[in-house]
């Protein structure tokens, strides 16, 4: 199983969708550490990682003028993916970015923590809208129209699927992947780039090809190909790690059987059916993944 690297050459463990989903579990059960403050902490540094990409005026060339304001479009799914972008879209606001939301879904039919980012941003006066609302002035239908919004964006933000991916991306949520895919507008992809299944690396469907992925909390195992000697997956494009708050006795908690095997244990209070976990991040809450291997 994949072991990922920084860039300071600490090792990282990567997980499959279902350990993550238990470490998500054991963080909220055991630890009383709630959704929102997950999904908040990864908004912000998703925020934040978007303000670095749009605020360089080299890294964007052509799209705009060095002192005009970034523009970035998040699209959102549903889930905790979508509430990260939802929480995305504040932080950059807050900080004068004009980001704006396109659902994949009426805001409606949004609830737990998606729903509750989709009030705050209503509440404050930020509009949030589905993208099948959307037709440009000429009567070009959705699909058309999100792509022709897109490719006038500085930067996409694709937070529409997460690990959870179960099929190949149906309906308006895969039209939005195609309009992404269409647009060649830099992307940046929470958690995984949406259609790309994060314990296997598969594509069952449509997918996006991101130029960065923004994966909370630990990598997962589908970003490198196994195929390929370990590289990682061009799908995943430069892979950054974020910490979302999660304590290390959280990992210590959740037994991964033979995912210890993959990693030389660092911690010697670690039991033989424990992760063996030492956080990568130092100062910062984010860390480039560099490489990667067996």
């Amino acid at each position: 199983m994949p072991v990922f690297r920084t860039e300071s050459g600490h090792e990282v463990p990567s997980v499959t969708a279902d350990e993550m989903r238990e470490v998500d579990r054991v963080a909220v059960d055991c630890v009383e550490l709630g959704m929102l403050q997950m999904v908040e902490n990864a908004g912000r540094t998703l925020a934040g990682i978007v303000r670095r990409k749009t605020g360089e005026p080299t890294q964007i060339v052509g799209r705009r003028e060095a002192d005009a304001t970034p523009t970035v479009i998040v699209l959102a799914g549903g889930g905790g993916n979508g509430a990260g972008g939802l929480c995305a879209v504040r932080h950059l606001r807050n900080h004068g970015w004009s980001a704006r939301t396109l659902l994949d879904r009426d805001p409606t039919d949004l609830s737990g923590p998606a729903g509750r980012q989709c009030r705050i941003l209503t509440k404050s006066g930020v509009a949030v809208t589905a993208a099948t609302d959307r037709h440009d002035a000429d009567g070009s239908d959705t699909d058309t129209g999100l792509t022709h919004l897109l490719a006038d964006a500085d930067l996409v933000v694709d937070a529409l699927i997460g690990y959870g991916l179960s099929g190949p991306p149906h309906g308006t949520t895969a039209e939005m992947i195609d309009a992404i895919e269409a647009s060649e507008t830099p992307v940046v992809s929470l958690d995984v780039p949406s259609g790309l299944q994060a314990t296997t690396g598969e594509t069952p469907g449509v997918a996006v090809s991101a130029d960065t992925t923004l994966t909370l909390a630990l990598p997962k195992t589908g970003f490198a190909d196994e195929a390929d000697d370990l590289d990682l997956r061009p799908a995943v494009g430069d892979l950054l790690l974020a910490d979302i708050g999660i304590p290390p006795v959280v990992y210590r908690r959740v037994g991964f059987g033979a995912v210890v095997d993959r990693v030389e244990k660092e911690d010697a209070d670690a039991t033989d059916d424990q992760i063996p976990y030492r956080q990568p991040f130092g100062a910062r809450n984010w860390v480039r993944l560099v490489d990667v291997r067996r």
